[in-house]
């Protein structure tokens, strides 16, 4: 199988769509750090606003999974674009009023956080259901693909727009982009997906979905592995915007090209776990020493040009990491369980952030941003093990998993 197989599916390839969807959300997110950090000057402040957009995902996102495991994930899709667009358009009438404060963005940052619950497990899932089972872990690993494509173009544009044209035209981008991603899903032909077996629903299903985690070491290990390295590592948004603002004193362009490196990195690693995910999902352990490995390098960096310069490279092995997870879990769990186990992977890496946001901040404001490289390269060690110590014991071997091998990917 070819590392581009599923674009040969028209329903993956009008998904794909979606990109100029995440294009946008670079352009608020990037405006969204600046303005919180430069009006109040802390990492800290940065790291409670970020927090906020994360913070119902911790709260409700076993729920959300849920509910992804009963209903159509296009219909679902459909909704939560419908209301980002809505949101999108409030921010920029906001700030197009000059009354654009801390206040107001933490009040949109957890509204958007809201529909995120939703949203994030539903994109990150619904590539299962637009190819046929033996292509699914290739459609996994080019969608994140596809979405690094959005973060090598975003922040390089976004930090031009906000540059020479303010913050208000970069939340106008993103709502513009929330408008393209509603007509792309609503493209999406129902008849010619695949879908997954539906739970019957019922009160319970976030406590079966935890039993069945129970009787499962080695899918367990998977997730836990995950909050470690999401709660400690993956809060990039909040480092790369410290280092390159605080450490080396670049502006907003400079910021979006730092980001931008990371992002070129990573369409690489997708193109990586496209042709090789299946593989690279049974060694888990060492895609994470390796995602610590980079950040340490990335920590070292003496220089802006050196610290753009090894970008690249963490945002390749970053994207190979996030794939290997989700194809974990796709061949580790069973179908009808996947928008739960996947809720929780969403969790663990991004739902975590609330906490990990505010973690970092305050390491940036004690000691410096680098220092918060640092320290997510120990969590990836420490994930590392979890895993490895997880594969070496014969009792993780479950029933479920040894069926689960033989799926094709």
């Amino acid at each position: 199988m070819t590392a581009l197989a599923s674009l040969a599916v028209p329903n993956f390839r009008r998904f794909v769509g979606q990109t100029l969807s995440s294009i946008g959300a670079w352009f608020h997110t990037l405006a969204l750090a600046l303005v919180a950090l430069d009006l109040t000057g802390r990492g800290a402040s940065l790291g409670i606003i970020v927090a906020l957009q994360w913070l119902p995902l911790l709260v409700a996102g076993s729920h959300a999974g849920a509910l992804l495991d009963r209903y159509d994930l296009r219909r679902v899709l459909l909704a939560t674009n419908a209301v980002n667009t809505a949101l999108a358009v409030g921010l920029v009438a906001v700030s197009a009023s000059g009354r654009l404060s801390t206040w107001w963005l933490g009040a949109f940052s957890l509204a958007f956080g809201i529909v995120l619950t939703f949203e994030r497990p539903a994109t990150v899932l619904v590539p299962v259901e637009l190819v046929p089972p033996e292509r699914v872990s290739n459609a996994l690993g080019l969608n994140s693909m596809t979405l690094s494509l959005a973060r090598l173009v975003g922040p390089a544009l976004a930090g031009l727009s906000l540059a020479l044209a303010g913050p208000t035209w970069c939340f106008a981008v993103n709502a513009a982009s929330f408008a393209v991603a509603l007509a792309f899903v609503a493209r999406l032909d129902a008849a010619a997906m695949f879908p997954r077996p539906r739970s019957d629903g019922g009160r319970g299903q976030v406590r079966e979905g935890f039993a069945y985690l129970a009787r499962r070491p080695q899918l367990r290990s998977v997730l836990v592995a995950n909050a470690i390295i999401g709660l400690l590592a993956v809060n990039f948004l909040v480092t790369i915007t410290a280092v390159a603002r605080i450490r080396f004193g670049a502006g907003g362009l400079g910021v979006g090209l730092a980001h931008a490196a990371n992002a070129a990195g990573a369409v690489a690693g997708g193109v990586l776990a496209g042709a090789a995910l299946a593989r690279m999902s049974r060694r888990l352990d060492l895609v994470c020493l390796a995602l610590g490995g980079s950040m340490a390098a990335v920590a070292l960096a003496p220089t802006l040009g050196l610290f753009v310069a090894l970008g690249p490279l963490l945002g390749m092995v970053l994207v190979a990491y996030q794939a290997a997870v989700i194809d974990a879990c796709h061949r580790l769990a069973q179908p009808e369980m996947l928008g739960r186990m996947v809720s929780l992977v969403t969790l663990g890496a991004q739902g975590t952030t609330p906490v990990g946001a505010v973690i970092v901040g305050v390491v940036i404001d004690a000691w410096s941003p680098q220092a918060a490289l640092w320290v997510g390269a120990a969590s990836c060690a420490a994930g590392a093990g979890l895993l490895a110590s997880a594969a070496e014991s014969p009792a993780l071997a479950t029933t479920s998993d040894r069926i689960d091998a033989d799926r094709p990917c």
